[in-house]
Formats: C-alpha cells, structure tokens, sequence
C-alpha cells in the first residue's frame, strides 16, 4: 500500500473508532426533576422544605447509574426551587417502559397513574418512597409510597419528567380553560397517612404540589 494511502486509511480508522465509541457512550450523567414552591400559597412558612427519596425499584436497561435500590437520596435548594438529582445514564429503550409497566404498575393503565410527557421514549425510571419534610399545616412530613420518577426522550428532542405511582389518580383539568394551557397533568396522590394532595406536571422538568386534594379552584389560583 502507499504510504500516502496508508496514512489515509489509518486517519480514517481513527477517526471511525471515536464515533463509535462516542454513539456508544455510557456515562453517570445528573438528572434534575424540580419541585417548585406553589404550595407555599397555602403556607406562609416559607423555609426550606428537604425531600428525601428512596429508591426500591428501578428500570434502567444498558446504562450507568448511583441509585441504587435502598439508597436514598436528598434535595438541595436553588431559591424557591427545591431539586432532587438522579444520577443515572439516558438511553431510552423498550424494555424501560415495559419494565414500568409491569413491575412498577403491575399492568394497571399508565395514562391514569402518571402525569408529565407520554411514556414512549423512556430513559429510565426509578420508584420509591418520596417524603417531603415539614409539608402539612402543622410542619409534619408527608410521605407518598411506590412513586415513579421517570424521563422520557420526547421527539428526539429533549428530555422529560413523567411522574406518579400507583396510588395516584389523573385529574381531568380541562375545565380550568386556558389558564392552565401551561399544565402538562394533574394527578391526585394519596399519602401514608390517607390524605390526597395535588400534584402538577408543568412542560419544563417542575412538579407542583398542594396540601389539597386537585380542584379547578385551586388550579385557577396557579400564578
């Protein structure tokens, strides 16, 4: 072969080898869901509310990730903003999602249990008890079992939060009219103690929260 040629071809093997080992790229990456302060509404106490989560199950197919089942991870604030961060690889695949459906949800509808984007894509999902600290009118905590924190790869585009479990309920809020053309879901949840709060699925990563049980009342009165 010419050492020309040569030179070329070996240029050219090179340079195949990093794309292909940049396509196949399994890395840790930090993957926040935010929870924002809408339920200080209802609450004047506006101190840093902690959330802890421990994970009992996940669905993650091929990739890296810290959260590992019985772990337990911590929010840190960003002003109003209280974030939990995922440490985990996103590659979606179908197996995901059928994961979700029959480990997390054992078969029951997904669209019913879960607000945010539509589960088609999904990168991973991991569920678990969610506790947010000092929620309830009387500074107690609040604690929501089998929650699913999932993301999903919408269009090829961006990456989403779906959330919910199976001891949650979808909230038809389409009367609320065009002031809540910004809400991606309403879904109620039911804690350990019994009690229903509201969740609310916005088109960025946020969830909101409430002390109340879903209504169009209280949904008209989003800022």
């Amino acid at each position: 072969m010419h050492k020309k040629n040569l030179i070329h071809y070996l240029c050219l093997a090179f340079l195949a080898t990093i794309l292909t080992l940049n396509v196949n790229a399994k890395k840790t990456r930090d993957n926040k869901v935010d929870f924002n302060d809408f339920t200080y509404m209802f609450n004047k106490n506006k101190k840093d509310r902690p959330i802890k989560f421990t994970s009992l199950k996940h669905c993650i197919k091929d990739q890296p990730y810290d959260l590992n089942d019985g772990d337990e991870i911590s929010s840190h604030n960003d002003g109003p903003t209280t974030t939990l961060t995922i440490k985990a690889g996103r590659h979606n695949d179908k197996d995901n999602l059928s994961c979700i459906h029959n480990s997390m949800l054992s078969k029951q509808d997904a669209r019913n249990h879960l607000v945010g984007a539509i589960l088609y894509n999904v990168n991973f999902a991991f569920q678990g008890s969610l506790t947010f600290e000092g929620l309830d009118a009387s500074d107690n905590s609040v604690t929501f079992n089998d929650i699913i924190l999932s993301q999903v790869h919408v269009l090829k585009i961006h990456n989403r939060w779906t959330f919910g479990g199976p001891h949650c309920n979808g909230f038809d809020f389409s009367a609320c009219g065009k002031q809540c053309k910004g809400l991606d879901g309403v879904i109620n949840c039911t804690s350990t103690t019994g009690k229903k709060w509201c969740f609310i699925g916005s088109h960025s990563n946020s969830v909101a929260y409430f002390r109340q049980p879903c209504s169009v009342d209280i949904l008209k009165k989003i800022p």
